[in-house]
């Protein structure tokens, strides 16, 4: 709580902060929030199953997302159609739970349908990278194959972890 004191008066202002996000971490200087984390999480676009350390699951996946958009990034990787994008909208939309809101949850975290849009473009664009890289490995190995390059790529990335969700220190 911050006050503020005039001298000549006896009339004081309290403030009060309140923290609108957080950064959980920097990604070769891009910022990875907490709204992130929780957009990621409320509309469904990460497999993670619910619990204690689901946030910090999400954010390591965050991460690695990002390291890898950024290996495709320096491709030439062309956007995938406005068709591929509407086929992975309704998939997510079928997977999403009877009476779920879209437009309700895109106004809580902030983004619009062009915005969801994008994050699945870029998905797909990360998709298709992956399954190029590693798709002739064949399925028993592609995961551990995938797992281990993720791994690296984020050990040589610039990756700077700020604050941990769930942590309410400022």
């Amino acid at each position: 709580m911050v006050v503020l004191l005039f001298p000549a008066s006896s009339d004081y202002v309290v403030a009060q902060t309140a923290t609108l996000d957080r950064i959980l971490a920097i990604v070769n200087g891009q910022v990875i929030t907490h709204s992130d984390v929780r957009t990621f999480i409320d509309l469904r676009l990460v497999d993670v199953p619910g619990g204690p350390v689901q946030e910090v699951e999400v954010l390591n996946f965050l991460i690695e997302r990002r390291v890898v958009l950024d290996e495709v990034n320096r491709f030439v990787s062309a956007e995938p159609t406005s068709v591929a994008v509407d086929r992975h909208l309704d998939l997510l939309l079928s997977r999403l739970p009877d009476g779920f809101e879209l437009n309700l949850v895109l106004d809580r975290v902030g983004l619009t349908v062009g915005d969801l849009r994008q994050l699945l473009a870029d998905e797909i664009r990360r998709e298709v990278y992956l399954t190029d890289r590693f798709g002739a490995i064949g399925e028993e190995f592609r995961e551990a194959a995938e797992t281990d390059w993720m791994a690296d790529l984020v050990r040589r990335a610039q990756v700077r972890r700020v604050a941990r969700p769930g942590d309410t220190r400022e």
